[in-house]
């Protein structure tokens, strides 16, 4: 048995008639293949870290998030990239055509239309996922504008964190990164996420960055959630 499985690792068992069945579950099986994607993409011979991109927008994040990965010394490309609006979409492929695969996947659309099979997921090698998710039920002004007594009754925006967890768990990536106001830290919406992550073998870390520690002329405050394994 120890050299099949690890000697801290759960296991599932299934007992039935004549024979009993062991076998990793399965998501010690994800946390294993997440690992190994990422550990070939840092290997120089097999190129960049690919990105699967969520509410992609203008790709602010992503340019930035690639700006940092290339000071480091690594290389990554949106392999995956989703947006409501084709004209932030096409913006970001024309300004910053750099940050793409040129095998990228672009869908124009809301995200409750994405559908990927789990070919598709195995064929992209995703070990980041980024996910700027949409801030107007969460925010206080979106908040007092439609009158909601919590984020998640925002008719377009309040179920934007199932879509987001729902992408996570197609591309099984070795990190996550998502942005939003800092009200949505108290959301019922964010509770949810730190506790699925959890349950998928993600630590969870938080901050609240203002734009003028970096230098930007924009006094304002942003939640980052950083996902990744101990």
């Amino acid at each position: 048995m120890r050299s099949l499985f690890r000697l801290d690792e759960q296991v599932h068992v299934l007992i039935a008639l004549g024979e009993i069945t062991i076998r990793r579950r399965d998501i010690e099986a994800r946390i294993e293949r997440r690992e190994v994607v990422l550990a070939e993409a840092l290997a120089a011979k097999h190129g960049p870290i690919n990105i699967a991109s969520l509410f992609h927008g203008g790709g602010v994040m992503d340019n930035a998030m690639h700006a940092g990965f290339k000071r480091a010394g690594l290389l990554t490309r949106v392999r995956f990239a989703n947006e409501l609006e084709e004209k932030y979409l096409s913006s970001s492929i024309r300004n910053q055509a750099d940050i793409f695969s040129a095998a990228v996947s672009l869908v124009s659309g809301g995200i409750e239309n994405v559908s990927l099979d789990a070919e598709a997921e195995r064929r992209m090698r995703i070990s980041g996922l980024y996910a700027g998710m949409p801030c107007t039920g969460a925010s206080r002004s979106g908040a007092t504008k439609n009158k909601l007594e919590h984020a998640e009754a925002h008719i377009d925006a309040g179920a934007m964190f199932y879509y987001t967890l729902r992408g996570i768990e197609t591309f099984n990536p070795a990190f996550v990164v998502l942005e939003n106001v800092p009200e949505y830290q108290r959301t019922a919406s964010m509770s949810v996420i730190r506790n699925v992550l959890a349950a998928w073998g993600y630590c969870i870390d938080e901050r609240v960055f203002n734009g003028c520690e970096y230098g930007a002329l924009e006094d304002r405050d942003r939640l980052v959630v950083l996902g990744k394994r101990l």
